[in-house]
């Protein structure tokens, strides 16, 4: 099996298409758990490499997979009058980038390697792929960073929107109130009857 790279990824997406079905709470990891995947079977099997062509070949699909299912919704936003909403994520990457650059030069952490973590924390990976390919040869420091803030630019979303907004709130009742009225026997026709 590690002379075949292939099938170690074929494997590697099998193991996280389950993994991403498992559910605790009514919160599961999705598509997401095929990435997990990979991570744990590249930090398992670090010696494999998949041929390049599949990667171009993945990050392809996975960029107009998301344009597919996105562009439905981009087009009816704008047309109902939403289009402030997309305004949204040019600002959110920019307070992200300015933090990733404030913490890398703080904490003294390589430009290679906050280039991936900007890319794992915001999930974001053709922006991984950009950067590998202008890194060169230091695309791998690249990619560790993304591997390690990954889980967390998905997990802590999660976490943050599963947990406290998910409460069952409890249904709010009609303004209308209900009586209950008992009717006694009625023994002649005529008789009132008497509610209790």
């Amino acid at each position: 099996m590690l002379n075949n790279p292939l099938l170690l990824v074929c494997l590697a997406i099998g193991c996280g298409a389950l993994l991403g079905r498992i559910s605790f709470k009514k919160v599961s990891l999705g598509v997401a758990g095929v990435l997990f995947a990979g991570v744990m079977w590249g930090y398992i099997v670090p010696t494999v490499k998949p041929p390049d062509a599949l990667s171009t070949f993945g990050l392809a699909l996975f960029v107009y997979a998301i344009g597919l299912s996105s562009s439905n919704l981009l087009f009816d936003t704008w047309s109902h009058g939403g289009w402030r909403y997309i305004l949204i994520p040019p600002v959110a990457i920019g307070a992200a980038l300015g933090v990733n650059v404030a913490a890398s030069l703080l904490l003294n952490i390589p430009a290679s390697t906050a280039a991936g973590v900007f890319a794992g924390a915001l999930t974001n990976t053709p922006s991984l792929a950009a950067a590998t390919t202008a890194l060169g040869s230091k695309g791998a420091e690249a990619t560790l960073g993304y591997a390690i803030a990954y889980p967390l630019g998905v997990l802590i979303p999660i976490l943050m929107l599963s947990w406290p907004f998910r409460r069952e709130t409890p249904g709010v009742g009609d303004s209308l109130a209900s009586v209950a009225i008992v009717v006694c026997n009625i023994k002649e026709p005529g008789e009132s009857v008497a509610g209790l």
